[in-house]
């Protein structure tokens, strides 16, 4: 399980490796410097109790690719490569239920092999029907808070 205070900057030399998430407790921005590979399935687990909705999980690479194992069939988060792209490692069937954004999108990566699908879900967007989210986040370079939800009526 993982949860992510707000937003969390992974600044190491090397590749990070998000193994599988059973249960999301808390969504946030998980953040990288360079390269993510995810090599496990990402969800968000049994729902919390009403009135409650699950927050949702965005993970970023700043400065490379998110690549997707074979083995994964489910992502249920927002994946943004915003200075390269994402890329599918197999050519199982896989459903990412959230949204992606890289600076570069290849057709062809997409639709080789298995069922391929990118679907929008209510339950996890910040700005969805039933709720308006807003964090503030401050700091400086020892910490990271994050204060704020205000729900819709």
């Amino acid at each position: 399980k993982i949860k992510v205070p707000g937003a969390i900057l992974v600044d190491q030399p090397g590749p990070l490796t998000i193994p599988a998430i059973t249960k999301i407790e808390e969504g946030g921005i998980l953040m990288s410097q360079g390269p993510i590979t995810i090599s496990g399935d990402i969800v968000h687990g049994p729902p919390p109790a009403a009135p409650a909705l699950p927050e949702p999980l965005t993970i970023v690479s700043l400065k490379g690719d998110i690549t997707i194992a074979p083995s994964v069939r489910n992502i249920e988060a927002m994946l943004i490569a915003l200075d390269g792209q994402v890329k599918f490692g197999g050519a199982g069937d896989i459903t990412i239920t959230g949204g992606v954004a890289t600076k570069v999108l290849d057709p062809k990566t997409i639709v080789l092999g298995g069922k391929r699908k990118i679907k929008y879900s209510k339950d996890i967007d910040p700005n969805g029907p039933n709720r308006t989210v807003f964090k503030v986040f401050y700091g400086g370079e020892d910490r990271v808070a994050c204060v704020g939800e205000e729900e819709k009526p």
